[in-house]
């Protein structure tokens, strides 16, 4: 038995791919601009270092679009492919829990960056969260508020989408429960809103 036989395919791959998954169109095209020009510079960054392991990264890019099967699809296209190491995936809960399943199914280690707090265990033991989870962010906001706002009776107005809606109702339970601060108002306003008076 020789050393190329036991080399995996990726050992065996020029170089190591790392598929991504974000808004090329839609809405949040400009949420994705931002992931995409991060993605490559420290992909750039790593080349130049040398690589991972000796090889060059390359990313390969899907079109999460504008809604939850889009992303869905998007995933299952790089997760199925024989070649991808590795996924950095979307920012909205909703879809890395519709894909959580399909991380588990195909075991390709996945970086998600919701905050959703569901999604700290969606995936495990193959998918890890990049971000604060809403439940740590709405303490830390809530922290602030009180420590160095100095805020007694605050409103809270959110985006009514899943992520403002985690993070908001987390803030509120840490006013309440940590600090005895009783918020005045939840005020939700839809994606897109121009008019918040």
């Amino acid at each position: 038995c020789g050393l190329a036989d036991e080399m995996s395919p990726y050992d065996q791959q020029e170089t190591i791919k790392i598929g991504i998954v974000y808004p090329l169109t839609g809405a949040r095209v400009l949420q994705g601009d931002y992931t995409g020009m991060g993605a490559s510079l420290a992909v750039k960054q790593i080349n130049e270092a040398g690589g991972l392991l000796g090889k060059q990264v390359e990313l390969v890019v899907e079109d999460e679009g504008d809604d939850q099967q889009a992303t869905i699809n998007a995933y299952l296209k790089l997760a199925t492919r024989d070649d991808i190491s590795a996924i950095v995936h979307t920012a909205v809960t909703s879809s890395v829990l519709g894909s959580a399943p399909y991380v588990v199914q195909y075991q390709i280690p996945t970086l998600q960056m919701s905050s959703g707090e569901e999604c700290t265990i969606a995936g495990e033991p193959y998918m890890w969260q990049t971000r604060m989870s809403d439940r740590i962010q709405g303490r830390v906001l809530a922290q602030y508020a009180v420590n160095e706002l100095g805020m007694e009776k605050p409103a809270i107005v959110y985006i009514s989408n899943a992520y403002g809606q985690g993070w908001s109702a987390y803030t509120e339970k840490a006013l309440e429960e940590e600090y005895g601060v009783e918020v005045s108002g939840m005020f939700a306003f839809n994606e897109g809103e121009q008019q918040f008076s």
